[in-house]
């Protein structure tokens, strides 16, 4: 609460001064030419004293509106001598008020008073009424110093985080300290340049095979040639690649690339190549010398299609050529199992009212990595073979007609009489075509729900699936149009 002297109290306000004001005039208000604040209580009694300094240093209440006489105002628009005071919207009687409705720092009185003296009473008001003040405490711009000391700190976190991050990628990069000791790393035929770093990573070469993947890819590095190279553990990545580029120490003759999708006979191939010390008529003859063994393969069939897991394989000089046979069969049982394949096949034939067995469910598997231009289409043909086997029509898929004819070595002819043509002969073919991934065989075992009967090729990777016979003729006249492929 600001306290204005009361001008009808002739003890606080003698004759000789003007109502509202103290008579400076007076000498025994003064000592030595300066005021004695003192001196004005000379008349007053003790309890107009404590009155006095209630009213003098008691704050101010926002509430605290009453009239003055003379209708003082304390208003804040302007600045003087570089101080705020506060803006003073109503009106103050003889104890006045101060309605601060800014945050500023300021004093209600004369502009020109001694912004020094903020403890005391101001010297004459507006209409020369003399009166204390407070001191409003406020803000002067705290906010917008609060949001860039803010900013401030948002934007050093950021610079010492991505300082971090590059120090940390750097050290991938090129680890701290020297090579480390010779390490021999075969790198199997057919490895791509993010498999290479797996390796190079597992053999301690590399830090990280993630960032070798990002670095090499930046600076357009590889592909690299299968083969044995000689490198050091804890390696700068500009280092390997430089000796990577340069070629092996030594050919390879110990890995196989041996991907889904080929028959047995460019298995064989494919692996003799990979390990030159077998022939593929050594593989031939492995295979059907009875020593290789797959629980999948049914009593009295010879056919190795289909059972054989592909795969990227690394080749030690001591491995044996039947012992790798049996280990290729022995992943396949593995995957098969691994898709708990009973419950399954039961489902598959309860829907459909089919009798297939685990084999069958191979064969289907087989069509699908050929038939299949992605991965997602691979459950809606399984889904058209077993429509077409539930409702007795001929699967009509082409891919059994070229497995026959390459077998044989002559041009395909879909209108010949084999076991392997599905345009002329029911059900499934005798075996599976080729060999097997993961992904088509979830997707025989787990078909996808759909009508369709039909699926044909309409551009490169992309199939046409309907339950349509016109649908399916208008999708196979543009096949044929575009040269895809259909006969």
């Amino acid at each position: 609460m600001t306290s204005f002297y009361d001008q009808d109290d002739p003890q606080r306000h003698p004759p000789s001064a003007p109502a509202g004001t103290m008579p400076a005039e007076r000498d025994d208000w003064h000592v030595d030419g300066d005021v004695d604040p003192d001196a004005r209580y000379d008349d007053w009694t003790d309890a107009e004293v404590a009155e006095d300094e209630r009213y003098r240093y008691e704050p101010a209440h926002e509430d605290d509106h009453r009239d003055a006489d003379d209708h003082a105002y304390a208003e804040d628009h302007a600045y003087a001598d570089d101080h705020a005071y506060a803006e003073d919207h109503g009106d103050v009687d003889g104890e006045g008020y101060a309605d601060d409705h800014h945050d500023d720092l300021g004093y209600v009185g004369d502009p020109d008073d001694d912004p020094g003296d903020r403890r005391g009473a101001g010297r004459h008001g507006r209409h020369g009424a003399r009166h204390d003040y407070v001191v409003l405490k406020g803000r002067r711009g705290g906010g917008g110093h609060r949001v860039l000391l803010v900013l401030g700190v948002i934007a050093t976190f950021l610079v010492v985080l991505g300082a971090a991050g590059w120090w940390w990628y750097q050290r991938q990069i090129d680890p701290p300290g020297p090579p480390g000791e010779a390490v021999r790393v075969v790198i199997p035929s057919g490895t791509s340049t993010s498999g290479i770093g797996s390796i190079l990573d597992g053999e301690d070469v590399i830090a990280n095979g993630t960032i070798w993947n990002l670095y090499t890819s930046r600076k357009d590095a590889g592909p690299f040639r299968a083969g044995t190279y000689t490198l050091r553990k804890n390696s700068d990545l500009d280092s390997v690649i430089a000796v990577l580029e340069k070629g092996p120490t030594k050919a390879t003759s110990s890995g196989a690339y041996l991907p889904a999708g080929l028959t047995v006979d460019e298995l064989t191939t494919q692996l003799s190549k990979g390990v030159d010390r077998w022939s593929v008529d050594e593989i031939d003859a492995a295979l059907r010398s009875g020593e290789v063994r797959s629980s999948l393969q049914p009593a009295g069939q010879s056919s190795w299609e289909g059972l054989l897991y592909p795969g990227t394989y690394t080749v030690s000089r001591r491995t044996e050529l039947v012992a790798f046979l049996n280990d290729l069969a022995s992943k396949m049982e593995k995957a098969v199992a691994d898709q708990d394949p009973d419950p399954a096949i039961a489902a598959i034939n309860e829907k459909w009212e089919l009798d297939l067995s685990t084999y069958d469910v191979l064969t289907v598997a087989s069509l699908i990595q050929r038939e299949a231009g992605s991965e997602a289409e691979m459950p809606k043909i399984a889904t058209v073979i077993y429509n077409r086997l539930a409702d007795g029509e001929r699967l009509g898929i082409d891919a059994t007609s070229l497995y026959y004819a390459k077998q044989q070595g002559t041009d395909v002819d879909f209108s010949a009489d084999t076991p392997y043509n599905t345009r002329t002969h029911d059900g499934l073919p005798p075996t599976p075509i080729s060999t097997i991934d993961d992904a088509a065989l979830r997707a025989a075992l787990h078909p996808a729900d759909g009508s369709w009967r039909y699926y044909v090729l309409v551009q490169k990777g992309k199939h046409l699936f309907t339950d349509d016979p016109d649908e399916f003729e208008k999708g196979r006249q543009l096949c044929i149009e575009r040269d895809l492929g259909c006969g």
